[in-house]
């Protein structure tokens, strides 16, 4: 399912594995999976056309802005990982902001569950994480960011420009209610001028153009 590292793996630790994996989740997020699979892009729940329009205010799922990760991340992959393919890691690393670098395993046939249950995964993997996490705690530690990679900005990716919301929201504006209510706001209302002001009637009606724009104190 990850990958086959049969060297790698300790084949003694399989009933203690078993007992506990795989755990338990929701079939929601089974689908998000799934989805994102299918589309090729990392993003929100798809919902259908209709609920994603009440809910995103777009016809389809908007990407995840990685450019909002503003946490110091540093990368640790392998060739082997079917679930994490190195195409799709790079992918990944260049979307976020503030890189510490990319680091490969060693080993060739080290895959996904290897980063657990490997027989070296302490030499392999977790000693250099650790020294990285050590730098880090440091207080006059300065991150030293990667920019050889060209970073890929997709804050805009959040912006919906769909055809179908365009047309939805033509269709509203051009329904009579909506021109009835366009057309009040839009029209004009001054207060009588040649009024003579001890007439009730006349206060009266101008009352209610003064209460258009503000609050109205009738007392």
């Amino acid at each position: 399912m990850f990958g086959e590292d049969s060297v790698q793996f300790d084949m003694t630790l399989l009933p203690i594995i078993l007992a506990h994996n795989p755990a338990g989740t929701s079939v929601k997020t089974l689908l998000h999976f799934a989805q994102e699979i299918t589309a090729k892009n990392f993003q929100q729940y798809d919902y259908g056309p209709e609920e994603n329009i009440k809910i995103y205010n777009c016809s389809h799922p908007p990407k995840y802005n990685l450019s909002n990760i503003i946490a110091p991340v540093a990368f640790y992959y392998a060739k082997n990982d079917i679930l994490a393919d190195p195409n799709d890691v790079m992918e990944l690393y260049t979307q976020l902001p503030h890189r510490l670098g990319l680091f490969l395993i060693g080993f060739e046939k080290f895959n996904h569950v290897d980063f657990l249950y490997s027989r070296n995964v302490s030499d392999m993997v977790y000693q250099s994480v650790m020294n990285t996490i050590s730098k880090a705690d440091l207080t006059e530690w300065i991150p030293v960011y990667d920019n050889a990679i060209t970073f890929k900005d997709l804050s805009n990716y959040t912006l919906c420009n769909d055809t179908e919301l365009r047309e939805r929201t033509m269709r509203k504006n051009d329904s009579f209610w909506s021109k009835l209510t366009s057309y009040i706001k839009k029209k004009e209302v001054y207060p009588l001028t040649n009024v003579n002001e001890n007439n009730e009637e006349n206060k009266s009606r101008n009352m209610f153009p003064m209460s258009w724009n503000k609050p109205y104190n009738l007392r």
